[in-house]
């Protein structure tokens, strides 16, 4: 057992791939395995091949525990049960706690509620993932003195149980999987006398602990990295607590079986040959105490101050800009960060495409305003509610109809202007002299008869199987299948490629949601409107990821999600108050108080905010760690409402660490700002009107636009 141990940016990554090629050039037989975390498998691989300059991994595998989970059962077999993804597993869910209604009282109403069977299968993945059976919940459900918490655990202890008891012998969540796993890689030839290494992970849930229990015996050789600070002095030891944990429990394990164990410790990188000087002070001071303050302004370190959001992403677009032209690198090595895709997603999308800046968002995309989604949702609701305006225009709007934009437009016009609605919709329409009546009913047809087949199969109450045969029927006769492949291909014309990888999946995602339907509730009966609200929960809880489309871009992506390797720059948007670091995850069905009390009756759970919130700056500090030559940090102060924002505790933590450090705002004008405006002619255009708007109301300006307006 071995533990390659040191702090980021110390080459514990390196050491790993190093030591695979090694192998690989010596021509060892032994099987050789790179475990990481799932997000990470297509990062590591490239790394591995690209970096390693290797021309292939014959005997070398990079998987995360899923995909090893998957290796082995296709070998020794064994999966004989259905695997569910998540929505599958809401709908079993849904189902159960319906069953279970009459003997719920404090989740009796709270089980409808949108987002309750969201939270339920969380917090059973939870349990599951710790090795906690519903048994031990209802033994556990006498809590003296608290019997809110006593009925909440009650509850959630018949909820699970009544989930297990209906997955048993016909299906598997994905934790189930993993068990499986336990029970069968004996049997493997996969993993008899293997090599593995384990990078980027921080902390091991119980469930994980077991597989590794399981290899122990079996691996020729196991290494554990881990980013931690060996030194007993160091003054930041509290920030590798959680590593340290990990250390322990493995020890505990190694110990067990009896392994040998080796320690390497890697010191870290020196400044003069890898890093700008005050990003190595930076890493060693971030959170240590007490800290050293740096003696000079830092060249390679920025803060900005944004007026607002859009501001922000600007000043980031130009910064970005200067620093492929003036040094020369690759979009590649560049990086963005961001704690907030939901708000600065779309802005950062749209801004870096203005400034013709190659991008990918590392992020996973929900489908709910996807077109095939909206159709989907919208052909029910149109028969449900019987052609109300709103249901028709949006399945009309989705443009996957077979009317093309021209027609849709005057069809909409027509519908509005003389409130068709309802059974009108049903009878040729009854239009004035001047109107296109003949062209306008021949377009009402065709949105109108495939979904009256679909009405008519629908009616009353109806098996399930039956309700997912006529809606994917529908989509075949109205022909949104084949206007989604022409819609995919104009797409691919335009060299959309990131829409359209995330559009050709959702196809076989929607297909996928019919099968799981009907292989879990195919032959109960259930109305249109239960129907209509077990397909929406299925499609809320999917989100698609997409893999990049090109290597040399700016990655884009959250400290949890983005893993940013060897960035000569990275940039840190949205550091306010409660982004970054994040508050955490909502408290879900249990609250803070209650998850301490759990913790103390026994239950080793990984869901408290102190552990997130050590995570989370775990998280921090080695993001911050990765640039070599820039790192940029800007907050906005206000929000797109001119709401006040408040910079993060990391800008004054900031300004502690480096006093002479300046902080840069775009709210007044200054030269070499303005100057920085100046990047791409489409960028640069809006700010040229802006300035030329003030010249001609008699406000000054800096010159530098006049020379901008000549080069127009």
């Amino acid at each position: 057992m071995r533990y390659i141990l040191g702090r980021a940016g110390s080459g514990k990554s390196q050491r790993v791939m190093e030591e695979i090629k090694q192998f690989l050039l010596e021509g060892s037989q032994e099987q050789l395995i790179l475990l990481v975390p799932e997000q990470f498998t297509l990062q590591a691989e490239r790394d591995l091949l690209e970096k390693m300059n290797l021309p292939g991994l014959m005997r070398a595998e990079v998987l995360s525990f899923s995909r090893l989970a998957g290796r082995v059962l296709n070998e020794v077999g064994g999966a004989t049960r259905t695997l569910l993804n998540e929505q599958g597993k809401q709908m079993i869910l849904r189902k159960v706690a319906d069953g279970l209604s009459p003997r719920l009282t404090l989740y009796k109403k709270a089980a409808a509620q949108e987002g309750f069977i969201s939270q339920l299968s969380n917090i059973i993945g939870e349990f599951k993932r710790q090795n906690i059976d519903p048994n031990q919940l209802l033994e556990c459900a006498a809590l003296p003195g608290d019997p809110l918490l006593e009925e909440k655990v009650r509850e959630i202890g018949l909820l699970y149980a009544g989930f297990n008891q209906y997955l048993a012998g016909r299906y598997l969540d994905s934790e189930d999987y993993l068990n499986l796993l336990c029970e069968k890689i004996a049997a493997s030839r996969l993993v008899k006398g293997a090599r593995i290494w384990l990078d980027n992970y921080t902390t091991f849930a119980s469930q994980t602990l077991m597989i590794l229990d399981k290899l122990m015996p079996l691996a020729a050789e196991i290494s554990v990295c881990l980013t931690l600070d060996y030194e007993p002095e160091a003054r930041d030891r509290e920030l590798f607590a959680l590593s340290q944990k990990s250390l322990g429990k493995i020890r505990d394990l190694a110990g067990r079986h009896r392994l040998a164990e080796e320690f390497v410790y890697l010191s870290r990188i020196p400044s003069s040959a890898e890093k700008e000087p005050a990003l190595e002070h930076l890493e060693r001071e971030l959170y240590a105490y007490p800290a050293r303050p740096y003696p000079t302004e830092p060249a390679s370190l920025e803060v900005f101050a944004a007026a607002n959001l859009c501001s922000e992403v600007e000043f980031a677009a130009a910064q970005i800009i200067q620093l492929v032209r003036e040094r020369a690198w690759r979009w590649k090595e560049v990086a963005v960060v961001c704690n907030d895709m939901s708000h600065y997603g779309g802005l950062i999308k749209r801004v870096f495409n203005e400034y013709k800046i190659p991008v990918f968002m590392d992020r996973k995309r929900d489908i709910m305003n996807n077109p095939l989604i909206k159709v989907l949702l919208a052909s029910g609701e149109v028969i449900r509610k019987g052609y109300k305006y709103y249901d028709v225009l949006t399945l009309l709007k989705t443009g996957l109809t077979p009317l093309d934009d021209d027609a849709t437009e005057v069809l909409e016009n027509i519908v509005l202007g003389y409130g068709i609605k309802g059974s009108a919709w049903k009878r040729p329409f009854e239009l004035p002299a001047g109107e296109p009546g003949e062209q306008v009913n021949h377009w009402r047809e065709t949105l109108v008869n495939p979904l009256t087949v679909l009405e008519k199969a629908w009616a009353g109450k109806n098996q399930v199987k039956k309700f997912c045969r006529a809606h994917f029927n529908y989509l075949l006769e109205a022909g949104i299948h084949a206007r989604l492949q022409e819609w995919i291909e104009a797409l691919e014309r335009e060299g959309c490629y990131e829409a359209v990888r995330e559009n050709s999946q959702i196809w076989n995602i929607v297909i996928d949601i019919f099968d799981q339907l009907v292989e879990i509730m195919g032959d109960q009966e259930i109305s249109l409107r239960e129907y209509l609200n077990i397909l929406e929960s299925g499609f809320a809880a999917i989100e698609v990821g997409i893999i990049p489309t090109t290597v040399d871009q700016v990655l884009v992506g959250s400290i949890q999600r983005t893993k940013s390797q060897d960035v000569q720059a990275l940039l840190v948007l949205g550091a306010n108050d409660g982004i970054l670091p994040a508050l955490g995850e909502p408290e879900g069905l249990f609250s803070e108080r209650e998850k301490m009390k759990l913790q103390e009756s026994g239950f080793d759970l990984d869901m408290g905010s102190q552990r997130l919130l050590a995570e989370e700056r775990l998280l921090l500090y080695d993001a911050l760690s990765k640039p070599r030559n820039y790192l940029g940090i800007s907050y906005a102060m206000a929000d797109g409402d001119g709401k006040a924002l408040r910079p993060s505790l990391l800008i004054d933590r900031l300004k502690r660490l480096f006093p002479v450090l300046p902080t840069q705002t775009d709210v007044v004008s200054r030269r070499h700002l303005e100057l920085h405006q100046v990047t791409t002619p489409a960028s640069t255009f809006k700010y040229l009107v802006d300035n030329l708007r003030k010249a001609e109301d008699g406000k000054p300006i800096e010159d530098v636009w006049l020379d901008v307006k000549k080069w127009y």
